[in-house]
């Protein structure tokens, strides 16, 4: 997801705004930490649901394929309270459920065992959440295109996509794949995730639009857009297959999304380069024109940035297609590492400057998010409580710069740049969290940085090196220097730093080091503040 009030973000060049994370609920209420969530797994959702634009409402039912993980007789969906659950059928028979505000607990006549295959279709209609705030408070948007034409779509990603749909609110658990039928007015069309299957002309002039994916999904990821689309597409030719690029654009914005979006092969290609072939190839890819600035749906990323460019590139499709690797493909497994994410995504926007305009437009870009960083919150929040309060934009531009630190400590970029690769291939379309996360990274480097890491996710602050020079003679002086620590804390963190503008490797540790120099003056001592996001004291 993008950093809230992005317009704002680029008014002035080089980001220079004032702006604030969104602030989610904490409720439980969200999402599906209860035990009778976590006995089985989602296996495959189809859904099919026809949308009264004009009521703003919808109505159809969600047909959840599921295995057990343990014997048990009581399961839990998820559905908005602003939505009517009318029956939930299994085997063609009606379950009892008891509903508590956004849940309803599914009771079987029978205690399912582990290891079963299941299916059960929730029936459902009403009016559901509207967003107040997209994507950032979401819900469903109903707007008017200019032309005054309906223009649909869903960001959910606060909230859960139990916000339009039942199903199963936890990040944990993809579906491995999804179908849906997307029921509209013959006038418009309707784009989702995926690949379209087959597209029905309906009685009542209505159309059906069905689309499956070919990967596991977060519910969060499943999307449609409704409206007077045009289409057009670009490719990228591999030595065996090939990607094909959709866009969707409405009608009359055709002639300049043409032109304008004729940028993002290379951006693709960019981050193929340092993370990999592009994750969803039987998806393909797709950039579809939204009624928000943008999300990264998963093969169908929302568009929203009216056609501009920011700082040479369009930031939407930069920051949104980064997350195809982080987030969809390699995505964290609960709310509070939601860093994993949009830190390693936030970086990937440097990537594409260092190697498309050079490292010196890089680091500028990355100068200017520096300003940024809240030091509020810490990166890592609390798990299971699902959307904990992050008031600052920390796991975007601080997250960054912990990586940006963490490649200058290993001061080897065919390594670095590796072991971004080995994590895109080891956690293929897998939910991961930060400890798994961070033994791989010590694994592959072979270097002891997680202990850096973890300080940058859980202090609010960022690491004090403290540096005491004191003089022995007229012309030796003693540099002692360490790393500020709790008592209970021990890192080591490697640092380049300049002494009489000489290059010296420190290892700052939790007690007093030294070094013993000889000059006729009192020695200057700084670092690059281009290559570590650190605070230097020095008396």
């Amino acid at each position: 997801m993008l950093p809230k009030n992005i317009l704002f973000f680029f008014v002035l060049l080089f980001f220079k705004f004032l702006c604030s994370f969104p602030t989610y609920s904490s409720s439980i209420e969200n999402c599906s930490n209860n035990p009778e969530s976590k006995c089985y797994d989602v296996v495959h959702y189809r859904l099919e649901i026809e949308f009264q634009i004009e009521q703003k409402s919808i109505n159809g039912y969600n047909e959840i394929l599921f295995k057990t993980n343990h014997n048990t007789s009581t399961i839990q969906i998820d559905l908005d309270d602003k939505l009517i659950l009318d029956s939930l059928v299994h085997k063609n028979q009606k379950l009892k459920t008891t509903h508590f505000k956004n849940y309803y607990f599914i009771h079987f006549p029978i205690e399912l065992v582990k290891n079963e295959y299941h299916q059960v279709i929730a029936y459902y209609h009403g009016k559901p959440k509207e967003a107040t705030n997209p994507p950032w408070e979401g819900g469903i948007v109903w707007k008017k295109d200019s032309l005054n034409n309906p223009w649909v779509g869903i960001a959910c990603e606060g909230i859960g996509a139990s916000c339009w749909m039942p199903c199963k609110n936890d990040l944990s658990d993809k579906p491995d794949s999804v179908r849906c039928k997307f029921i509209v007015p013959r006038e418009l069309k309707c784009i989702s995730n995926g690949v379209l299957e087959n597209t029905i002309q309906l009685a009542n002039n209505r159309t059906g639009f069905i689309w499956k994916t070919n990967y596991p999904i977060s519910h969060y990821n499943i999307t449609f857009y409704i409206g007077k689309y045009e289409h057009f597409y670009d490719t990228i030719s591999y030595d065996a297959d090939s990607l094909v690029l959709d866009f969707y654009v409405l009608d009359y914005h055709k002639r300049i999304a043409q032109n304008h979006f004729k940028q993002t092969a290379n951006i693709i290609k960019t981050y193929e380069f340092y993370f990999g072939k592009y994750p969803f190839i039987k998806d393909g890819y797709a950039v579809v024109e939204s009624p928000y600035l943008g999300m990264e749906h998963q093969s169908a990323i929302a568009y929203g940035n009216n056609f501009k460019n920011d700082n040479l590139i369009d930031f939407i499709i930069l920051h949104e297609t980064a997350h195809e690797w982080w987030g969809n493909h390699v995505a964290a497994d609960d709310y509070a590492e939601m860093w994993i994410q949009e830190s390693f995504a936030t970086y990937s926007e440097w990537l594409f400057y260092e190697k498309n305009y050079g490292k010196r437009t890089a680091i500028d870009y990355a100068l200017n998010q520096k300003k940024l960083i809240k030091n509020q919150t810490p990166m890592l929040g609390k798990r299971e409580i699902c959307y904990p309060s992050l008031d600052n934009l920390d796991i975007y531009y601080k997250g960054a710069w912990m990586l940006h630190t963490i490649r200058s400590i290993v001061s080897n970029d065919s390594l670095w740049f590796a072991l971004l690769k080995s994590i895109q291939k080891t956690f293929s379309l897998k939910n991961i969290n930060t400890e798994i996360l961070l033994n791989h990274i010590d694994d592959f480097l072979k270097i002891p940085v997680s202990s850096i890491i973890k300080y940058y996710l859980n202090h609010i602050n960022i690491p004090i090196i403290l540096v005491k020079t004191t003089p022995l003679s007229n012309s030796r002086w003693r540099i002692n220097y360490k790393i500020l620590l709790k008592k209970n804390e021990n890192i080591v963190f490697p640092i380049d730093v300049f002494i009489n503008n000489k290059t010296t490797k420190i290892n700052c540790e939790k007690t007093f080091q030294e070094i013993i120099i000889n000059s006729e003056k009192k020695p200057t001592v700084y670092f690059s503040e281009k290559n570590y996001l650190i605070t230097l004291i020095s008396n």
